[in-house]
């Protein structure tokens, strides 16, 4: 059994509930504004998608999953093999028994290797994610600062187009601001000082 999880599928669950404080925090200072005030809006979810640290790692998971699917897929045809095997004895017969025996066996190994694999599988892909959210919401402290940002907000696709009628209805919910000024998002720069930083990083290994 696979559990193939993408890990913008997961960030979009860790990004969703981020930055609600400010919108409310900028909805509240209404009037009290003060004069000048910098905002900036961020589309989290794309910088997770073009973060090349994301496709890397999400490569390396997918490459470690197969590993392990291989593995289960060569314990799955032992236990097919020995339920052939157990037919060809007479019902009663020790070597029938010994052979349920080891096929009992072998069927309890897998299940557990198979648990294992996929609560593997889970924890590897929520690691990576709070890693990479955590290098995202530190990049874009630095950014906030070295530009002077009073606020940034994280803005949601426009496009609400879903396959179910609960999905829609939970990116309408979530959706935390309806309009924004387009010179005001700093996605793209976002991305750039990421990417930038990453391809640093691997350079200097």
């Amino acid at each position: 059994m696979e559990t193939g999880r993408q890990l913008p599928h997961v960030a979009r669950w860790l990004c969703c509930v981020t930055f609600v404080a400010f919108v409310g925090a900028s909805l509240c200072m209404g009037q009290d504004a003060k004069p000048g005030l910098k905002i900036g809006v961020v589309n989290l979810t794309e910088v997770f998608d073009k973060y090349k640290k994301r496709e890397d790692l999400e490569g390396r998971l997918k490459g470690e999953r197969k590993k392990k699917l291989d593995i289960m897929r060569e314990k799955r045809k032992e236990i097919d093999k020995l339920q052939e095997e157990v037919q060809l004895y007479d019902l009663g017969a020790e070597a029938r028994r010994k052979a349920e025996e080891e096929l009992d066996k072998k069927k309890v190994e897998y299940e557990g290797y198979r648990k294992l694999a996929e609560d593997g599988w889970l924890k590897q892909y929520m690691e990576s994610t709070q890693q990479l959210y955590v290098e995202i919401r530190d990049e874009l402290d630095k950014l906030g600062r070295e530009e002077k940002f009073d606020l940034i907000l994280k803005v949601e696709d426009r496009d609400v187009r879903s396959e179910t009628i609960n999905i829609l209805q939970l990116k309408i919910e979530l959706r935390t601001l309806l309009y924004h000024d387009d010179k005001l998002n700093v996605t793209a720069k976002m991305i750039k000082r990421l990417n930038d930083k990453y391809a640093k990083d691997i350079e200097e290994k």
